[in-house]
């Protein structure tokens, strides 16, 4: 992989070039792995690749290189760069945890504090207004369950409103089950979308807590949800 990074970004530039934008990697980067941030002592420990890949349209070019030290090189096996360096995140995450769930996965991610935030909203009889932190209200079309009469509405939902529904989702994340997923939704679309309900200003997720988990492990800051009123 290492080689192939080389033939796909210096196919048009000469040696000279190259060492140019090794160099402009490690001026923004320093000497430290990508994979940890662990320091090396110099620029000959450290070997190229590709952040987001080359193959799903990662662009062949300094902003997305990222220097990283031999062994975790080796070891990253065809994983991408931002993959290598989740997979070993998501080890440690779960590394002394009886359990975790999506509360404890959103703390990691966006901080004590940083999610659980309330949703304030607008209902009339057809449609509700969103209002999304740190962003424009949105407005989406209400729906009614023919079986229940219960209302209920689509809308990519801002992680930051989610909170796990401990008291309809108890089940702790599976990290092999959360780890495909990642995988997956990088590169395909979510066919179903997670579920929850709306009490007072809470967004709590009951089902699809994995999916959720998943992308914001990925680093997507939406996710689509359908929400229960």
């Amino acid at each position: 992989r290492h080689t192939r990074y080389w033939r796909d970004w210096s196919s048009d530039v000469c040696s000279s070039d190259l060492e140019a934008e090794k160099q402009d990697v490690l001026a923004h980067q320093g000497l430290f792995c990508f994979i940890d941030h662990h320091p090396v002592s110099a620029a000959s420990d450290l070997e190229f690749d590709h952040v987001h890949p080359y193959s799903e349209g990662g662009a062949s070019a300094p902003s997305n290189i990222a220097a990283l030290c031999k062994k975790h090189n080796r070891e990253k096996g065809s994983l991408s760069l931002s993959e290598f360096r989740d997979r070993l995140d998501l080890r440690t995450f779960f590394e002394g945890a009886a359990k975790r769930r999506l509360d404890d996965l959103l703390t990691a991610k966006l901080g004590v504090g940083g999610f659980g935030q309330p949703l304030e909203t607008e209902l009339n009889s057809t449609s509700i207004k969103l209002f999304f932190h740190g962003s424009e209200p949105e407005s989406v079309p209400l729906y009614r369950c023919p079986s229940t009469g219960e209302s209920y509405f689509y809308a990519l939902m801002p992680v930051r409103h989610l909170h796990n529904d401990v008291q309809l989702q108890p089940r702790a994340l599976e990290p092999e089950r959360l780890w495909e997923l990642y995988r997956h939704l990088r590169t395909h679309t979510q066919l179903a979308p997670g579920i929850g309900r709306l009490v007072g200003s809470d967004v709590l997720l009951f089902d699809g807590q994995h999916k959720a988990a998943a992308q914001v492990w990925a680093g997507r800051d939406r996710v689509e949800c359908k929400i229960y009123l």
